[in-house]
């Protein structure tokens, strides 16, 4: 699991002993669903906590660092054709709430393929953040000449995940004055 699935995403990421795995959903579908800690996935900005949701590396830099190309991509079969979507709960240490969330949305990379985050509260838990992000590989090889557009829409798709989740304390800490 920590290294199949979360490697690149959390680091000192600590998984749950209860792992749910249905692989013969329909389509080809498969789902796994998991629990884990990570002591240190959020980082620190004044008194505010702000946790990234997106692998560190961006997807542009692993499948497109070029900027020109002489020679065909031809993704890996673990990318493309592929269907991921990921939903992250994301539950902040006592003492602290989500901050105004970020926005999602979508991109469109027609043949390509697409994708689409989603930032909202944890209907389970309104101090959480629920985020679901799918990401499509529809070609599995990207001729010469089409590798500028897929480039291009590689980038928009990072400017996309890569948002973050801003935690902010519940409620201010009163100074009392001294004399």
């Amino acid at each position: 699991m920590e290294q199949n699935l979360l490697a690149g995403w959390f680091p000192t990421v600590e998984v749950g002993k209860d792992v749910e795995f249905a692989g013969n959903l329909a389509g080809g579908a498969a789902r796994v669903r998991y629990r884990a800690h990570s002591a240190g996935l959020a980082r620190r900005e004044a008194n505010e906590l702000v946790v990234p949701l997106a692998q560190s590396s961006t997807l542009t830099s692993q499948l497109a660092p070029l900027v020109k190309r002489t020679l065909p991509v031809v993704l890996p079969p673990n990318s493309a054709p592929s269907h991921q979507t990921r939903s992250i709960r994301v539950l902040p240490p006592a003492g602290y709430r989500a901050s105004e969330l970020a926005k999602g949305g979508e991109e469109n990379g027609g043949e390509f393929g697409y994708a689409k985050v989603d930032i909202k509260l944890d209907p389970q838990n309104p101090k959480g953040v629920l985020v679901t992000r799918t990401v499509v590989f529809d070609l599995s090889t990207i001729p010469v000449e089409k590798y500028a557009a897929w480039r291009a829409w590689l980038q928009r798709v990072d400017g996309l995940t890569h948002r973050s989740v801003r935690f902010v304390p519940s409620a201010a800490k009163k100074e009392t004055a001294t004399p």
